[in-house]
């Protein structure tokens, strides 16, 4: 499958600078093209660019004046690169800058660089990366560090819809790299949660979940080699810990809507993910909503109370 121009948000920072180099490598390595995507959110360098311009072209002109010196880092490594590209800037909030440049360039990835956000600072400022995952209908890839390798593909998986599109995602970025793929499924316990706890048997739970796997996630691994393990425990605990002693270069995961029951037992995944980096992170959207076989589905199936758990309007 032919690669799509590849995204690449900067800012400046040197994150975003190792961002670019990691992309522009990518866009070359995959055969397609780089853009490098900076927004400006500056009310006041707005302004003096549009005061400047009297059309679009020198507006473009004013902007590459005014913010492209801050950037230039970005763009030389970029064009080290053999890969062809070109830094736009873009007036407004990063997030829906990148989505209309995905729809303008019909880009297939947006790299972000990866940084660490202390709480107050996510509230008070949001972060690009958390936005991007949230907004995008393209893939997109957290980087961590100044990093090069994508020979080690772990790719989670649940048993919801996310899990195929998710796992073509880390085929091809394990293709492309001559790599290795290893897909994990974390199991959880569902005896934490007092608000589901009476309702379900773990054992019966698990056996279900393992039954599931086997029919409906295992046969969507199309590279012969491809690993399977399933860990028990807490997501993002698990996850870390996979990435951690099998030196995953990349961790691959599906974004999709949850329904409350999910949100209970899993919660923002993603956003915890994001936030604890366990390696270089590239979330997969999902539009589509869960199908029959996601986690409700199996809690309704193996309740204790007689006819299953129900729904509250049935009880």
């Amino acid at each position: 499958m032919a690669w799509k121009p590849i995204l690449v948000a900067v800012d400046g920072s040197s994150e975003s600078t190792a961002a670019a180099r990691f992309g522009a490598r990518l866009a070359a390595q995959a055969g397609t093209q780089w853009r490098l995507v900076h927004a400006v959110r500056d009310p006041g360098i707005a302004l003096t660019a549009r005061v400047l311009a009297d059309n679009a072209a020198e507006l473009d002109k004013a902007l590459a004046e005014l913010i492209g010196p801050t950037l230039e880092d970005a763009r030389q490594a970029a064009t080290a690169s053999a890969a062809p590209g070109e830094l736009v800037i873009r007036i407004g909030r990063p997030a829906p800058v990148l989505q209309a440049e995905i729809e303008r360039c019909g880009a297939g990835l947006v790299i972000v660089g990866g940084k660490q956000h202390l709480a107050l600072g996510r509230w008070l400022g949001g972060s690009t990366a958390l936005d991007a995952v949230r907004l995008l209908t393209a893939p997109v890839l957290i980087t961590k560090g100044d990093f090069t390798d994508i020979d080690r593909v772990l790719v989670a998986v649940d048993l919801s819809a996310a899990a195929q599109p998710t796992i073509l995602e880390a085929e091809r970025f394990a293709l492309l790299a001559h790599g290795k793929l290893r897909a994990i499924h974390v199991i959880e316990s569902l005896t934490h949660h007092p608000a589901v706890a009476r309702w379900v048997d773990q054992q019966r739970f698990e056996g279900e979940s393992l039954a599931s796997l086997e029919r409906r996630v295992w046969p969507s691994l199309q590279i012969p080699d491809a690993e399977r393990t399933v860990r028990f425990g807490e997501v993002v605990h698990e996850l870390t810990a996979e990435a951690a002693e099998w030196g995953a270069h990349l961790l691959v995961v599906g974004a999709h809507g949850k329904d409350w029951i999910d949100r209970l037992l899993l919660g923002s995944v993603t956003e915890r993910l994001i936030n604890a980096l366990p390696a270089p992170l590239l979330v997969q959207p999902m539009q589509a909503e869960p199908d029959a076989f996601g986690v409700e589905a199996q809690l309704a199936q193996i309740g204790k109370a007689p006819g299953g758990m129900g729904r509250e309007g049935d009880r």
